[in-house]
């Protein structure tokens, strides 16, 4: 599992976030064309059919599985940008509201894990587990 954190700066307003999974990536070529910055991701660092937790403003806001590992981005208007890209299956969108925090406090208090997922610059795995299964489960409904 990863939690990819949506930045302000490139979504202003939750209303744009929104916009981003229900207009723009079921508008790409190839559909759920996610691209990424240099160095967001490694190449070897996502699985097809990973579930991603997306966080806009310390929530989660929508929770998906990859439908690609990462892939090389060949579009010339914006591969300089975005060099690489993932595919998000857009089949298994759901949307969430749940507290990064929360997660965070539960993760910790659940499993061995300790890093902080909140305060980190990156986009953090988290191993799987029976906890990440349950949350997974409890997201869908």
């Amino acid at each position: 599992m990863r939690i990819i954190k949506l930045s302000k700066e490139e979504f202003p307003s939750l209303n744009k976030v929104k916009e981003f999974f229900y207009e723009y990536l079921p508008s790409t070529t190839p559909v759920g064309k996610f691209m990424l910055t240099k160095r967001r991701i490694a190449k070897k660092g996502l699985e097809q059919g990973e579930k991603i937790l997306f966080s806009y403003d310390s929530t989660i806001r929508y929770i998906a599985q990859t439908a690609s590992t990462v892939l090389r981005n060949e579009d010339e208007k914006y591969r300089e940008k975005y060099p690489s890209f993932f595919l998000v299956d857009l089949d298994t969108l759901h949307q969430a509201e749940f507290s990064l925090y929360e997660f965070e406090k539960k993760l910790h208090e659940k499993t061995s894990e300790t890093k902080s997922i909140v305060r980190s610059q990156g986009w953090p795995t988290i191993p799987d587990s029976q906890f990440t299964e349950e949350f997974w489960d409890s997201l869908l409904k």
